[in-house]
């Protein structure tokens, strides 16, 4: 998609472009992804799809209630800054 950033996901191989993330096409990324397979969305990301991010706890709540509803596990990994969404 033309003008929008994703992160780089080790299991997707998704890259980065310019742009900004919503949840209507991480939506869309998490429901093509393989079972087990992992979509990193570091923090940046996090809050252009659930302003303003880290660390405001209703963007947390709204990004497990998204991930649950796309049928995903989540992890916080603070030290590296991201989440990681793992398709069940």
């Amino acid at each position: 998609m033309p003008g929008f950033t994703i992160a780089c996901s080790r299991a997707t191989g998704f890259c980065r472009k310019h742009g900004m993330l919503t949840q209507a096409v991480l939506k869309s990324y998490l429901k093509e992804m393989p079972r087990g397979h992992i979509f990193d969305l570091t923090y940046a990301l996090f809050a252009d799809a659930f302003p303003p991010g880290e660390p405001d706890a209703s963007a947390r709540a709204a990004l497990r209630a998204f991930a649950a509803a796309c049928n995903c596990d989540l992890n916080h990994n603070a030290l590296e800054g991201r989440y990681e969404l793992i398709r069940r």
